[in-house]
């Protein structure tokens, strides 16, 4: 991936996880990261021996490394890195994945959707997404008392939209607000953090925007497919153990009484396709159907402990 580079931002620190990232991809991207922001903060959550000494190394003035020692899970990295930029006194974060590359002026297109806000209280703006191979870019939700709407960037001329919900990597906070909202939680681990967090910023009538003019190079899941479900869709291709984590947690939220009724019954059928398609087409078939079993058990009964525990978790992510 490549990026333009652009005139760096007073008062936003990034924030970006790794977990075995390319040391190579990975030492790129910051480097076209740093001109968009004051300092970057890299939570590493457990990467092994070899990348957390060249991690050590990219360490200067401009990056500080904090190393969790094990893989803590996305939304406590996320916390970790979110509390350290506030403990440095900034008053915005970029939050960003270690395959995610803000292309030019993303992060000052995202900031002034923040500092124009009339109402103060918009707490988060977010990019559009592209990847390489799926050119046409990402859409925006919004999600209304009696429908979910999508919005896609082409077909506007506003300089913001508002949302429901936005993907993390990329997402610019407003940290005051942010506190206000509270921390993501760590109990999801990874997939559905941002939009269990996103329902509960809205819950509390703090605004989403998205952002067509921002731009973000991003990777979902090692591989994708562009495949028909109601609509064309890229589907991204996990390990099989985010079959586990996407059912668990996606009917833990439907539970929740900030998740808005109309988007659950929208993404159980998102569910039910994704699941099948994972379990008839992917690779594993047999592993994705055990985790598949698992996540409905422990989502139907809201256990968050993880079934092969966490010394065990390297093996299996």
């Amino acid at each position: 991936m490549t990026a333009l580079h652009s005139t760096r931002i007073n008062n936003v620190c990034g924030v970006l996880v790794s977990y075995n990232p390319d040391p190579i991809e990975l030492k790129n991207n910051i480097t076209v990261i740093l001109n968009q922001v004051d300092q970057l903060i890299v939570v590493d959550n457990g990467s092994n021996s070899d990348i957390q000494e060249q991690l050590a190394n990219l360490a200067n003035s401009n990056i500080t490394l904090l190393d969790l020692g094990e893989n803590t899970g996305v939304a406590n990295a996320y916390n970790v890195g979110i509390n350290k930029a506030l403990a440095l006194g900034f008053d915005y974060a970029l939050l960003l994945d270690q395959d995610s590359l803000p292309e030019k002026n993303m992060v000052s297109h995202l900031l002034s959707v923040l500092t124009n806000d009339v109402t103060k209280k918009s707490v988060v703006a977010g990019p559009v997404y592209k990847r390489e191979s799926d050119p046409t870019g990402s859409f925006f939700v919004d999600v209304q008392p009696n429908k979910v709407r999508r919005i896609y960037p082409e077909d506007t001329s506003e300089p913001k939209i508002e949302c429901s919900m936005l993907i993390s990597s990329g997402s610019l906070l407003r940290l005051s607000l942010w506190q206000q909202v509270g921390e993501y939680r760590e109990d999801l681990f990874i997939d559905h953090v941002d939009t269990e967090w996103c329902f509960r910023a809205v819950a509390k009538g703090f605004h989403l925007y998205g952002v067509p003019k921002a731009l973000l190079l991003h990777t979902l899941g090692e591989n994708s497919v562009r495949m028909w479900l109601f609509r064309w869709r890229q589907i991204p291709i996990h390990d099989p153990i985010r079959n586990y984590y996407t059912v668990r947690n996606s009917l833990r939220l439907y539970k929740m009484e900030h998740v808005a009724s109309v988007w659950v019954k929208h993404d159980v059928i998102r569910l039910i396709m994704l699941m099948l398609f994972s379990i008839t087409l992917c690779d594993k078939k047999i592993k994705r159907l055990k985790m598949i079993v698992m996540g409905s058990y422990d989502g139907i009964l809201e256990k968050t402990a993880l079934p092969w525990g966490k010394k065990n978790m390297a093996k299996e992510l």
